[in-house]
């Protein structure tokens, strides 16, 4: 994603988000796929996902690439 604006965790919250960005996004993946393939727009369901996740579990307040780069279309 060269060029676009990248989430950056606040100082303290950096190594808890490092350590658990991996397992968030394959739960974020498994409730939105529900095993299923990846199809056109399901990078927002599972950005979404992953957003609710940080925040509820861990207290990161995530933002999505869609949210930092809004003049990006995503698919």
């Amino acid at each position: 994603m060269s060029g676009l604006r990248e989430f950056v965790p606040r100082p303290d919250q950096r190594e808890l988000y490092e350590s658990v960005y991996d397992k968030v996004e394959r739960e974020a993946r498994r409730i939105v796929l529900r095993g299923g393939h990846p199809f056109m727009g399901s990078c927002h369901g599972i950005w979404a996902e992953m957003g609710r996740i940080f925040w509820e579990e861990y207290g990161i307040e995530w933002r999505s690439p869609a949210e930092l780069n809004p003049h990006v279309r995503f698919d």
